[in-house]
């Protein structure tokens, strides 16, 4: 697959449909060779907003803490019977961040930035099962982060 040249070294396509998503490095001239391909949780049916199309990874952590929004805190108590805290610290059972996370310029309608991150919920890899980002399996997400990290990269996420 070849593209135009960026001068950016890796590329990830995200496919929401097929709970995939792929890690691309990018040659010299552009073309993409599969790194690795890895199943991921990806947006409920019916879900309105979730990221698409064209966007930029904008950063990424590991061992990241967790600010719920008002929306999952209520989702939290009303489906779950738990009440979550402001933020949830890394490691927490609760942190829904897992092991790490990437941060998109994708954004929602209240204009916070979508992620692909880690789980505390590893079972809803492979299933449209998110409310708006992509999880993955928490070695997964820290392997990917070790690859992108300090690199500009693209991200690509079609249906």
């Amino acid at each position: 697959m070849a593209r135009e040249a960026t001068g950016e070294k890796y590329y990830i396509e995200i496919s929401v449909s097929k709970c995939s998503l792929r890690l691309y490095e990018v040659a010299p001239d552009s073309s993409l060779k599969l790194i690795k391909e890895y199943e991921v949780a990806t947006p409920r049916k019916g879900i309105k907003d979730y990221p698409r199309g064209e966007g930029k990874v904008t950063g990424a952590e590991l061992n990241p803490w967790w600010y719920p929004t008002e929306n999952i805190k209520e989702s939290y108590l009303k489906k779950k019977k738990i009440s979550l805290s402001k933020s949830i610290p890394p490691g927490h059972p609760l942190n829904a961040m897992g092991a790490g996370k990437i941060y998109l310029s994708h954004r929602t309608p209240q204009g916070e930035n979508y992620r692909i991150h880690g789980t505390n919920e590893e079972n809803s890899i492979g299933k449209r099962a998110s409310s708006g980002c992509i999880r993955m399996r928490n070695a997964d997400i820290k392997e990917v982060i070790s690859f992108i990290k300090g690199g500009e990269t693209t991200v690509i996420i079609n249906l």
